[in-house]
């Protein structure tokens, strides 16, 4: 939980829930963020599919947040359907859940991880891998919108 904390203060850029506070009790460590209104993309696709530009808009914004994580040195490593939370009549988007992130530098990089489904061939492998592993979950993402 530390790590997530950690890795989820160091993403302070716009469309990823940002942590405010952290409290820790004797038996519970709470976590204040940003609200993310919407549902998240899994919750859409059960009711209905996007439109082309809709989802085009969707995957540029996400690229578009990922590049800057990855500017900072974090990889995600669980982009899916259920972490990114959208709200289509705002249009506004957030990718959250951190609990799997790691940074580039860090030794856990090797480890296997992620959402069956969703994970980049090079992790199912156990080969080393970089930031790019992102991009082949979000183009699951893309082929299930």
């Amino acid at each position: 939980m530390l790590n997530e904390i950690q890795i989820n203060r160091m993403a302070n850029v716009p469309n990823v829930v940002q942590l405010h506070e952290v409290y820790e009790t004797d038996k519970e460590l709470i976590l204040i963020q940003d609200l993310a209104e919407g549902a998240s993309l899994l919750e859409y696709l059960k009711k209905e599919t996007f439109a082309e530009l809709e989802a085009a808009f969707i995957i540029k914004t996400v690229v578009e947040t990922l590049m800057q994580i990855h500017e900072k040195g974090i990889i995600h490593r669980d982009i899916k359907l259920e972490n990114i939370v959208y709200n289509a009549k705002t249009r506004e988007l957030r990718l959250i859940d951190f609990g799997l992130s790691t940074l580039k530098t860090n030794i856990e990089l090797f480890k296997k991880c992620g959402t069956p489904g969703y994970v980049a061939p090079e992790i199912l492998r156990n080969e080393d891998y970089d930031e790019s592993v992102d991009y082949f979950s979000l183009g699951v993402v893309l082929y299930a919108m």
